[in-house]
């Protein structure tokens, strides 16, 4: 939010914060989501969803990088008059062909990951907690 407007005009303070307050919002959205899917295999017999990275499970290491977001917008929130980035009108060309970048990956990503949540899901309303496959192609054949 920040990154699209700061490529439109100067941001101002208040812009910035809400840009951040709506990154802390996301950020316990993603958290609930992560730490109810931890809650689902927490029972000791459970071994879990898919492989371990480190030790831990993905969901499990999404829980932690919400958490950490959280924390890194909260500090932005405090230091908010400091971090206040420049506006298009300061901008370097590189610097917004850089943030265009940004937004278009993060486009693709967001778009990828419902296509895929579709595909996972199919035609249902309610995704397994543990999908073994793709919904949507079972239900074609």
């Amino acid at each position: 939010m920040i990154v699209a407007r700061s490529r439109k005009g100067a941001v101002s303070t208040a812009e910035f914060a809400s840009g951040w307050g709506v990154a802390i919002v996301s950020a316990l959205i993603g958290g609930t989501v992560s730490a109810s899917q931890v809650l689902m295999h927490i029972v000791p017999p459970d071994p879990g969803y898919a492989g371990a990275l480190f030790g831990l499970h993905l969901y499990t290491w999404a829980a932690i990088t919400f958490l950490l977001a959280v924390l890194a917008a909260a500090v932005n929130l405090v230091l908010a008059r400091e971090f206040q980035p420049l506006g298009a009108a300061q901008a370097s060309p590189a610097l917004r062909r850089a943030a265009g970048f940004t937004l278009a990956v993060l486009a693709f990503f967001a778009v990828s990951n419902l296509v895929a949540c579709f595909l996972l899901q199919g035609l249902h309303w309610l995704m397994p907690g543990d999908p073994t496959g793709y919904r949507f192609f079972a239900d074609l054949l």
